[in-house]
């Protein structure tokens, strides 16, 4: 990571960075890259992914819309303890914000394993946004401050890339893993044992090097961000539209990866493969998300593409809630998820275009927070719609999708290259 010769910068340039160096030599910060791609794979190790309804439904004895109310539980809890979270990693510096946050997840998910109840389950939720809460943000800063205390900044872009294909890796190992341990030990046993690589990863954080700032760091607080934002894309009307396209599509289509599970279920497919979907689910996603010029060009034009990635999944969310073969439902959960999920990825590459770079932190995070929210008002609706007809939760998921699409107001004009 280090360029030839950096390790002897002057004093004084390193303090012009805002840190304090006393006897510390920039070197020392560049094991903290490393250290975090091993983190996150190790965080993403979640073994219970491939089977999370199984496991509160036929092992929790909860319902379908409790699970649903559970998820929301969970995102409102993140929000709201984003900000006395961000007073630990202000107060007690980042290492220690990303430590007690892997160690909050463990807690997490020993709870959630230890008895088969709601009451447990909305503990373990809240636990489970505390590590959330604890980590966000901490883990992003420790990582850009390590590169600016190196010079590295310029690389900052591949390097959270890089961690990203590293967050991605630990699922899709995760799955088929999770998926042997559920046919085999018990569903119970996918969520105890993710104790195991979250506490590796909080030794690997115990050995990071926290970069000493000299003034006060300030995390973004939730609140200012999303009144900022908001205020942001109500005056741009382009961003606007590709914002409540993305927000809508994605909220919806991001329902696939709670609902294959009960439908292979419904069609006798053992938990010991649903692993397997989930990796193609993951890698779906990563092909699709590589091949958009060639889309775009196949589709006729950027628009089309745009509205034909919600047509497609709505259609294929119908088509399951007739689909009596299993290898034909796993087909089309693939499909929903790798073209319905990716898009976000070539919408947020046209948000870019539209936002100066003073204000693009600000506005991508209201934009994460408005799906996180709109995620969260629509799983207890759909919990109630699943419990009563999974196929006519498949339905409305899919009519609302193709809905969205006719009702879009993006055009050609707002995504240039």
């Amino acid at each position: 990571m280090k360029k030839k010769g950096s390790a002897g910068k002057d004093l004084k340039a390193i303090h012009a960075r805002g840190y304090n160096k006393e006897a510390d030599e920039p070197k020392q910060f560049e094991s903290n890259i490393p250290k975090m791609y091993v983190f996150y794979f190790l965080k993403n190790l979640q073994f219970f992914t491939a089977v999370i309804v199984p496991f509160f439904v036929d092992w929790g004895g909860v319902s379908f819309t409790q699970i649903m109310f559970l998820q929301t539980l969970f995102v409102f809890a993140s929000f709201i303890l984003e900000v006395p979270t961000g007073a630990v990693a202000d107060r007690f510096g980042r290492k220690t914000s990303i430590i007690l946050g892997a160690l909050v997840g463990i807690l997490g998910a020993l709870v959630h394993s230890s008895y088969p109840t709601l009451s447990v389950f909305v503990l373990g939720e809240i636990l489970f946004a505390v590590s959330h809460a604890l980590l966000s943000g901490a883990t992003e800063a420790l990582t850009y401050d390590s590169l600016r205390i190196i010079g590295e900044e310029t690389v900052s872009k591949a390097v959270f890339s890089k961690i990203y294909s590293f967050r991605m890796a630990g699922l899709m190992v995760a799955a088929p893993v999770g998926s042997i341990i559920a046919h085999y030990w018990g569903l119970q046993y996918t969520m105890m044992l993710v104790a195991v690589p979250m506490l590796a990863a909080s030794v690997v954080a115990l050995t990071m090097k926290e970069p000493r700032i000299k003034e006060t760091s300030e995390m973004t607080r939730y609140w200012d961000t999303l009144v900022s934002g908001i205020k942001y894309l109500r005056h741009n009307r382009t961003l606007r539209a590709l914002a409540t396209d993305d927000i809508a599509v994605r909220s919806i289509a991001f329902y696939i990866i709670w609902t294959y599970q009960p439908i292979l279920q419904n069609l006798g497919v053992e938990v010991l493969w649903f692993g397997l979907v989930s990796i193609l689910i993951t890698a779906g996603q990563i092909v699709v998300s590589n091949i958009f010029p060639q889309l775009e060009t196949l589709f006729g034009s950027k628009k089309n593409y745009v509205k034909y990635s919600a047509i497609i999944p709505g259609i294929c969310f119908i088509l399951l809630a007739f689909t009596t073969n299993p290898l034909v439902a796993a087909g089309l959960v693939v499909i929903t998820a790798s073209v319905g999920l990716s898009r976000t990825i070539l919408l947020a590459n046209y948000f870019n275009k539209h936002i100066d770079s003073r204000n693009r932190a600000t506005v991508l995070s209201t934009i994460s927070m408005l799906f996180m929210f709109a995620r969260a008002i629509i799983a207890p609706v759909l919990g109630v719609l699943v419990d009563w007809s999974l196929s006519a939760a498949l339905i409305v998921l899919g009519a609302l999708l193709i809905a969205t699409a006719a009702l879009s107001r993006v055009e050609e004009h707002m995504m240039p290259d």
